[in-house]
């Protein structure tokens, strides 16, 4: 999984974790949802418009719940540990590079070709990564 985690980023994390109170808390990273507008031109045609600000984000969840949710779903979550904390996937999402990023309060998931936010790029230390078992 192509995930890093920025220090101020897996402290905030753990925070959030440990409020949570779940035994299988850990960081949701998925794809957000487009918005996307149909608007007919003067002749009939379609004229969409579709936005995305951020495609990707980040929550702190109980796998457990999620889990039970995408069976019902029949989706699948894939979980790792990186640098100590739970990252769960939808199995078939295809990751680019990402890294999460607090900004204020704010976890925030950019791919790491893009330009940061606000922030100087910082290069963190190879993760430790550890598959684990979903659910």
């Amino acid at each position: 999984m192509p995930v890093t985690i920025t220090p101020e980023a897996k402290r905030e994390i753990e925070h959030r974790i440990t409020r949570l109170h779940a035994h299988d808390a850990g960081l949701m990273v998925l794809r957000t949802f487009a918005k996307a507008d149909l608007a007919r031109g003067a002749f009939g045609e379609a004229m969409w418009s579709v936005e995305r600000h951020e495609p990707w984000s980040a929550a702190v969840v109980s796998f457990g719940s999620v889990a039970a949710a995408l069976a019902r779903q029949a989706l699948e979550l894939k979980v790792e540990e990186i640098d100590g904390v739970k990252v769960g996937v939808l199995a078939l999402e295809t990751l680019p590079p990402l890294q999460v990023e607090l900004h204020g309060q704010a976890l925030h998931v950019r791919k790491l070709d893009a330009q940061p936010l606000a922030q100087p790029d910082r290069s963190p230390a190879a993760p430790t990564r550890r598959p684990l078992a979903a659910g």
